[in-house]
Parts: C-alpha cells; sequence; structure tokens
C-alpha cells in the first residue's frame, strides 16, 4: 500500500456522493479528504474482497439471528421500538441482500 497525495478534483463533492457517499462534509469541515489516496496491489485488493465478502456474510447471519427472533428481544435490546419489529421483519424478508458486493471504489 502506498500513500499518495494529489490535488483535490474539481466538484469533488458531486462526484463523491455520486458513488454513494452523500455525508461528506460535516458544515464546514470535510469528512472526506480529497487530496490523498492509497495505491494497493493486485494482492492488497483480493485480501480486501476477502475480508469484505466474510464480514458481509457475518452481518447477514447476525441480521438473520436478529430478525428471526420473534421474541423481539434482539431488536429491542438494540433500542428499536415495538411497532417498528413488523417493518423491519417484512423488509428483511422480502428485500433480498445484494446477490454480489458491488465494487469499492477508494480514494482515501
Amino acid at each position: 500500500m502506498i500513500r499518495k497525495q494529489v490535488a483535490q478534483r474539481l466538484n469533488w463533492q458531486q462526484a463523491v456522493a455520486d458513488d454513494g457517499l452523500i455525508w461528506h462534509t460535516d458544515g464546514v469541515d470535510p469528512y472526506w479528504r480529497e487530496g490523498t489516496y492509497y495505491s494497493f496491489a493486485p494482492g492488497e485488493i483480493d485480501l480486501f474482497d476477502e475480508a469484505t465478502r466474510s464480514v458481509y456474510n457475518l452481518l447477514l447471519a447476525a441480521g438473520d439471528v436478529i430478525v428471526g427472533d420473534k421474541s423481539g428481544e434482539w431488536l429491542t435490546k438494540m433500542g428499536i421500538p415495538q411497532k417498528a419489529h413488523a417493518a423491519i421483519r417484512r423488509a428483511w424478508d422480502q428485500e433480498p441482500p445484494c446477490p454480489q458486493l458491488r465494487p469499492v471504489r477508494l480514494r482515501l
């Protein structure tokens, strides 16, 4: 991994918002650091890909346990009001997870 310094892109706020990062600035200070990025070797990208898929599968398994608990204990422990439990269960059942992970474009 190599850290590189670059000039900020013109209209970078719109560019990162188009990639899905809509919260890039906290008031005046940017959360997103546009002038630096990291360059990775192909093997490093493969490791990120493998780790991302593993974490994603763990999140799906955890979601199945949390939402599948009909007593609502897990949802309640997470601070979710009882009146929202049914809607969360419907969304979990009716909106299948992404069949394949969208590649992540990193510009850090």
